[in-house]
Parts: C-alpha cells; sequence; structure tokens
C-alpha cells in the first residue's frame, strides 16, 4: 500500500533544485530548517542561535544536501561519513555499528531530514528528490557500503517498505533528539538496486522508485561532474559558525576527527 501511494512528480517542483549545500548562507539555511522542524517534533529544544548545530554538522566528513525552490530552502538531508569520532547513532548502537566495521564496511548516517514549514504535512516529492541526490552521492562519489539511520518508530514501515531498508537495531531512547524512540535501520548498498528494481518493477513510472533512483537523470538534481568527495566544511567555515552564532563544539574537536 505504501509503495502504490508514491507519486514522483517533478511538475510540481517548477523552479526547483537539489544539490549539495557548499556556501555559508546555505549551510545555515539547513541548520535553521533543522532546528525549526526538530523543535516542532519536540527533537530539541529552541536553541538561542535558531540552528541546529552538533560536533557531527561540524564534520569535515558531513555532506549537507539542499532542495531551493524560487530561492527559499524548501528541503535538507545530511549525510555523515564514519571516522574514528564515530557517529551519533554510536551512542545507543555501537553494537550494531561495530558489526559492520568490523567487516571492513565503510558506513554512513543519514539524519538532520527536515522540510520547509509549509510542508511539515509531507511534500512526497521533494522527499523523494532528497533520498536521490542523497543516494547518488554515497554510492558514485562516496563508494560507501551502507547507509544506517536511527528512526522514529513511527516511520518505521516507510523505511522498510517504501525505501527498503533493514531493521538492525531495536527500540531505544535517544538522547541525541531529546530521548525520543528510535529504531535502527541499514541499507546494504551493494544490493539496493536489485531490492528497487524487484521491489517496484510492476509499478508504473510515477511511482516506480528504481526506475527513478537509478535509471534517470532528473534535471533538478545536480551533483559535481568530478566523481569524487566534495567537501564544504573547511575548518575555516567551521570555526566561523562556533565563532558567529556560539554553536557547535569546538571547531579543532569538529574537524579533527578525519581517520
Amino acid at each position: 500500500m505504501l509503495r502504490k501511494r508514491i507519486r514522483i512528480n517533478e511538475a510540481g517542483l517548477h523552479g526547483a533544485v537539489f544539490k549539495i549545500a557548499d556556501s555559508i548562507e546555505e549551510l545555515a539555511g539547513s541548520y535553521r530548517l533543522v532546528h525549526d522542524a526538530y523543535v516542532h517534533k519536540g527533537y530539541m529544544d529552541p536553541a538561542p542561535s535558531g540552528m541546529r548545530v552538533t560536533e557531527f554538522t561540524l564534520s569535515p566528513r558531513t555532506t549537507t544536501f539542499i532542495g531551493r525552490q524560487n530561492g527559499d530552502i524548501i528541503s535538507t538531508i545530511s549525510l555523515f561519513e564514519d571516522s574514528k569520532a564515530g557517529l551519533a547513532m554510536d551512542g545507543i548502537y555501537q553494537e550494531e555499528l561495530d558489526k559492520l566495521r568490523e567487516q571492513g564496511r565503510k558506513i554512513a548516517e543519514v539524519g538532520s531530514l527536515a522540510a520547509s514549514p509549509a510542508n511539515w504535512n509531507g511534500r512526497p516529492d521533494a522527499t523523494f528528490h532528497m533520498f536521490k541526490i542523497m543516494l547518488n552521492y554515497a554510492m558514485d562519489y562516496l563508494n560507501l557500503d551502507d547507509l544506517v539511520i536511527a528512526v522514529n518508530p513511527s516511520q518505521k514501515h516507510f523505511y522498510v517498505w517504501a525505501l527498503l531498508f533493514d531493521e538492525i537495531g531495536g527500540l531505544k531512547s535517544y538522547e541525541y533528539v531529546k530521548s525520543n524512540p528510535a529504531v535502527a535501520m541499514r541499507m546494504p548498498l551493494e544490493k539496493c538496486q536489485y531490492r528497487y528494481l524487484e521491489a517496484y518493477q510492476d509499478q508504473t513510472l510515477n511511482k516506480n522508485l528504481h526506475h527513478f533512483l537509478f535509471k534517470i537523470q532528473s534535471p533538478l538534481v545536480q551533483l559535481p561532474d568530478e566523481k569524487k568527495p566534495h567537501r564544504v566544511m573547511t575548518p575555516q567555515t567551521a570555526e566561523w559558525f562556533c565563532k558567529r552564532y556560539g554553536v557547535g563544539h569546538e571547531p579543532e574537536k569538529a574537524v579533527q576527527n578525519e581517520p
């Protein structure tokens, strides 16, 4: 039923573009969007800066993606690559993540998903475009083995049945989002194209996530031509956010977490 409800409608995104946030203005816009969405959902208390910024946000191994429409940032998602500093999910799911690391698998955590206040009730067209750019970047630019994510139990069925993640960790209280409940999910990337083909091959094109994610190049999704990691969060940028807004942790801690 979840798969049949999917609609991929690029016409509804006239004037939109989905890209890597590559300026201080775009990063700040993303952090504000996440802050407002997380406060609205009860995942954090309001911050004086009006931004959701942590030591993981300021890592040089974090990539933030945004959707812009008519100049406004309408959606965002971030990809946090694993490093010596670990991932936010290690706070409650380190055993599950260590099992992947022990196999030599390169992992990254998906997080900081948010949409503009006008779209809090759901913007599936923008959501699937954000997922497409993040997934393509993870596979083609970072050569990752696994995506992991901690999701609220209310979203579990969507991630399992629509986005085809596996549950790898049971229900726990997640301090990182104000002790809200979470379950841990994983997507093994070497299997994901086959999974989407098997699940969506009988759907029409406007409902076929396999076709949308892997077979077409959407003009709205813009990634760099050179397929290598695109680093935006420099030590200078991290320090700017710390000094300008008093957010995050010390920039030296944030930027020295290369493996």
